[in-house]
This record gives C-alpha cells, sequence and structure tokens, in this order.
C-alpha cells in the first residue's frame, strides 16, 4: 500500500475527535470583524479563503498520547477554537466554551515520505467548513513522519483566528507540551480574556468619542466613492474554491539594495512594496487612484495580547497617482496615507463600508477588489524550543492563509530577502498573474529604485 494511499485510509475525519468539557456553555454575538466575515463564508459556503492553517514541524521523540493531551489542554485554555456558530431567531451567536468535539486525526507512515505528509496536509488546509453544521471552527492533523520527526497542523477558521495568534498558539503548544512532560497538568485559570470580554469592549467602544472620530476621519478619506474602479480584468472572475499563490523571491543583491534605499530616505519596506503594488495596478488599470485593502491587527488594549480569535481589521486605503509626482514623493504620500489610517484603524470596514455605501458587485466583497500584506518572518531554527525539552519545533510558512480577494500580494520579509506572493482566486487569470509578476519584478529592479515618475511604468 503506497504512503499517500495509507495516509488516506488511516482514519477517516469525524471518527477521531478531542473533547472539550468542564465549562457552562456561553453563546455571544459575534465581533465586527466576525460579522462580514460570516457573511461572506454563508454567500460563498465553498470558499477556502479564510482557512488560516498553521503547520508546525516537531523534530525528535514525541509522545503522541502526550502531545493529544496537550492539544485537549490547549483547546481547553483558548475555548474559542472549540466555538461554533449558531443561527438564533436568525442572528448568527458565537457558542463557546460547554461540551466540544474537535476533529484530530493522526496517522503514522513507514518510513520518512516528507512529500506525502506535507502534500496531505497541504490539501487538509484547502478542505472548508461548513458553517451550518454547527461544528468547530479549528481541525487538528498529527502526522509522524518518521519516530523522529512529525507535523501538525492546525486548521482554523479566520472567525476565531488570525495571523496575530500564531506566536500565542505556538508557545501555549510548546509550553503545555513541556509542563505535561514533566508531570505538571497546566489548568486553564480562566484569568485571560476571552473573545466574549473583547466583542463586549468593542460594543462599548463604538459609543465613545474616538469612535466617532475615527467614523469621520474614513468618510472624509473615502468620500466621493460612488463606483468600483476595475482594477482587474475581467478573466478576474472570483472562484473562491480556486485558489492559487506564485511565489518568487528577490536575489540577495536586490534586497540589500532596496533596504539601503529605504533607510536612506526614511521610506519604510513595507511602503515601498506598497506604492509600487499600487502603480502597477493604476497602470494596469489606466486609473489615477486605486483602493488598497490592508490588514491589522485592533487589540485595542494590552489585556488582549495573549487572547487567541479574530482581531483582524481591513484598512481602505486610497492611493492617488498623480501624473508628474516624483516616485519619492509618491512613496512618502503612500506613508503618509497608510500612517493617518493606522491611526483610525479600530473603527470596523464593515461599517465604513456601510457608510460609504459603494456600488456593489457580485464578482468581489465591496469597497475592495485587491488586497496587501506585509509579514516579517521571524527565523524559527530546528534547534531545540527552549520550553520543549529535547524537542525542536519549527513553524512551516509554507502553509499560509490563501487569498480572500481576487488579488493579494503578500510580501514576506526574510534574513536576506524577500518572498514575493502573489495570491489569487481566479477561474481564468493565471496569464495574467504571470504578467502582474513580471511587471511587478521589474519595477522592484535596481534602476527602479526610487527613479522616475509615478506615472512612469513601462509595458
Amino acid at each position: 500500500m503506497s504512503a499517500s494511499h495509507q495516509l488516506n485510509r488511516a482514519a477517516p475525519i469525524g471518527t477521531d475527535s478531542v473533547r472539550i468539557g468542564g465549562y457552562p456553555e456561553r453563546r455571544f454575538p459575534l465581533s465586527e470583524s466576525q460579522r462580514g466575515l460570516w457573511v461572506v463564508q454563508r454567500s460563498q459556503p465553498r470558499m477556502i479563503g479564510y482557512n488560516v492553517p498553521v503547520c508546525f514541524r516537531l523534530d525528535g521523540r514525541l509522545d503522541p498520547t502526550l502531545l493529544r493531551l496537550t492539544c485537549v489542554t490547549l483547546l481547553s485554555e483558548h475555548t474559542l477554537l472549540t466555538a461554533s456558530i449558531e443561527g438564533i431567531s436568525g442572528m448568527p451567536w458565537v457558542r463557546a466554551r460547554g461540551p466540544a468535539l474537535v476533529p484530530y486525526y493522526h496517522a503514522s507512515l513507514p518510513s520518512g515520505h516528507r512529500e506525502t505528509a506535507i502534500d496531505f496536509l497541504h490539501r487538509k488546509a484547502r478542505e472548508p467548513f461548513d458553517l451550518s453544521a454547527n461544528q468547530s471552527l479549528c481541525r487538528i492533523y498529527l502526522i509522524s513522519a518518521t519516530e523522529w520527526r512529525h507535523y501538525i497542523l492546525f486548521v482554523c477558521h479566520h472567525l476565531v483566528f488570525d495571523g496575530s495568534c500564531i506566536p500565542l498558539l505556538r508557545r501555549s503548544l510548546s509550553g503545555t507540551y513541556a509542563s505535561l512532560s514533566r508531570g505538571r497538568r497546566k489548568v486553564a485559570s480562566g484569568a485571560t480574556p476571552s473573545y466574549e470580554e473583547f466583542v463586549a469592549y468593542e460594543r462599548e467602544w463604538l459609543a465613545c468619542r474616538e469612535a466617532h472620530v475615527q467614523r469621520d476621519y474614513w468618510r472624509r478619506a473615502l468620500a466621493g466613492i460612488t463606483y468600483e474602479t476595475a482594477l482587474l480584468p475581467d478573466s478576474f472572475r472570483y472562484d473562491p474554491t480556486a485558489t492559487q499563490t506564485l511565489e518568487f523571491s528577490l536575489p540577495e543583491l536586490l534586497a540589500e539594495q532596496i533596504n539601503q534605499w529605504t533607510a536612506s530616505n526614511r521610506v519604510r519596506p513595507s511602503v515601498f512594496f506598497l506604492g509600487l503594488y499600487c502603480l502597477l495596478l493604476g497602470s494596469y488599470a489606466k486609473a489615477s487612484e486605486v483602493i488598497v485593502g490592508t490588514p491589522t491587527a485592533c487589540r485595542h488594549q494590552p489585556r488582549f495580547e495573549g487572547v487567541i480569535g479574530n482581531f483582524a481589521n481591513m484598512l481602505a486605503l486610497r492611493v492617488r497617482i498623480q501624473p508628474n509626482q516624483p516616485r519619492l514623493d509618491f512613496l512618502r504620500s503612500v506613508q503618509r496615507c497608510l500612517a493617518d489610517a493606522l491611526d483610525n484603524s479600530a473603527f470596523p470596514f464593515g461599517r465604513v463600508v456601510r457608510d460609504v455605501n459603494p456600488k456593489r458587485s457580485k464578482l468581489h466583497a465591496p469597497l475592495i477588489q485587491v488586497a496587501y500584506v506585509y509579514l516579517r518572518c521571524t527565523p524559527t531554527a530546528a534547534v531545540a524550543d527552549e520550553e520543549f525539552d529535547d524537542l525542536s519545533i519549527e513553524t512551516l510558512d509554507e502553509f499560509h492563509q490563501e487569498g480572500e480577494y481576487p488579488l493579494v500580494l503578500e510580501i514576506v520579509a526574510r534574513t536576506r530577502t524577500y518572498s514575493i506572493r502573489f495570491k489569487h482566486g481566479t477561474d481564468s487569470g493565471g496569464a495574467t498573474i504571470q504578467e502582474l509578476a513580471r511587471l511587478y519584478q521589474r519595477l522592484l529592479t535596481q534602476d527602479s529604485i526610487g527613479c522616475g515618475r509615478a506615472s512612469e511604468f513601462a509595458s
């Protein structure tokens, strides 16, 4: 029997789950961000753009039973991962705590079939969640490739997890396993604020003066937008089940030149890549302004720093492209635009959309067609984690959230280079993506850094 066949037959999903209990059941309303995600997912039930996969490679001697108990303890502490969405009187509510079953899959390979294990986990990361089934919004897969190498994959729905939660998940996994391996049973104290408390805080904040000030900012920033600028060609008919990623890395020399140029001109690297992305889109669409969405984590207060949940808020950046503006001046204007948006980032994007009330399209989400994400990749060296004893844990960044918009540019800042990811969910835009990537690479070449004017773009 092949390794792939063995994996598929080992334990069908649903026959094995970890049971979480011992807490009173709680129901509470969705946060503003959750509400928007729920509406989109319900309208596109096969969408996988809201799957957030986090995969860790574990090297060393692992006790699978202890790891399973670790996951039970982790889920008991971060109970939102066991939550489901229930409809009550036609409105969605979060059902958290109380008895819950979280799918847990464990299989062992006869020998070190890394590619088989990784391919299997990639397939599982792309399976959509069924919100109508009142099921847990988290799934766990453990694959033992050899006695000394294992992979554990958490697939969480964006409703209960965002990118800022990955370090929390890693620390909780390693710390809990280490405590249990030393005979110290870790018990959730309940002292950490819950996501329910964040939802209540958010509702109170929306009634305060600061919320009204931020609302006025977005009304001014997006005033007059009563249309949908066609930034993408007709071939970009968003297919939420067909998301793909085109990835390449910059030469180290070019990355170093970009770092030196941005430092000397006081332009952040994140703004440099964002600005060139705006130029690319503006040139492609022959538009004098573009609207690009970029996410930010809004935890509001330090007390929510240890809470796992969805704290992401989308910012709609309105970037104007003036024909004769020097490139450096343009990038500085983008930097100011981003800084102003971040100063007003707590006001929920869903409410911004309702205020702006743009023309709606069946092909993509309102107001935003394209998005931009900038990530800093902290090296997770394959050395023993201080809390993980004789096991080393490494985050595999080849597992990442797919594009939740027709086009997403994701920049990953690494130690010596940058990875460029064009994420797209289209049924016929492959050739266009290749062309956009080629043009963006041209903008990033050494001769283009800081040179020319904003409107100059050779096709």
